[in-house]
């Protein structure tokens, strides 16, 4: 199991582990000897009252199920992928795939919005680039685009790196095409 901090707290008289939800009241037969106590400490910190506190549940249920269906999105992806992107799934690359939501993000689109950010910034500013690196960055884009379609960002590695040199070797004939594809 990995442990993944959502930011919220519940008490834990009102969570059912076994639904993964909170509750804001439970049936007379589930309730613990402290109940009343904890039900005036929940309706305290939501607001005062029972539909704040029902309200509150209901926002918490949200969070959870969206971090539910997060990480549901990470293990789908890396089942479906084939071929050379499939890499097994430790719980360090599923980490990095949820913290940094790199399963819904491609290299190919933020590296267009990237070139296309980077160009619109006035000469002075520290990250401007000019009409001949933003022509040599398109070119790279290009070329990526022309040997995978999609790239997501945990796949990019040394392998890929290989991977992507072997492909400009067999296509672009300038060894300074060639190396600036990959020096980017």
């Amino acid at each position: 199991m990995i442990a993944k901090g959502l930011g919220i707290a519940w008490y834990p008289e009102l969570f059912d582990e076994v639904l993964g939800v909170c509750l804001s009241s439970l049936p007379k037969g589930k309730q613990p000897s402290n109940y009343k106590e904890v039900l005036q400490r929940a309706h305290a910190a939501a607001g005062g009252t029972q539909q704040l506190l029902d309200k509150l549940a209901d926002d918490y249920n949200l969070i959870i199920g969206q971090a539910r269906a997060k990480a549901n999105d990470i293990f789908v992806e890396h089942r479906l992928l084939t071929g050379q992107t499939k890499k097994a799934l430790t719980i360090e690359r599923f980490n990095y795939s949820y913290d940094t939501d790199s399963s819904r993000n491609d290299f190919i689109t933020w590296m267009e919005a990237k070139i296309h950010e980077r160009s619109r910034k006035g000469k002075g500013h520290r990250l401007h680039i000019g009409p001949t690196t933003k022509k040599n960055h398109t070119s790279t884009l290009n070329c990526l685009k022309a040997f995978r379609s999609a790239i997501p960002f945990d796949t990019i590695d040394a392998k890929f790196v290989d991977d992507f040199h072997g492909y400009l070797l067999k296509t672009v004939k300038a060894v300074n095409t060639r190396w600036g594809g990959i020096k980017m």
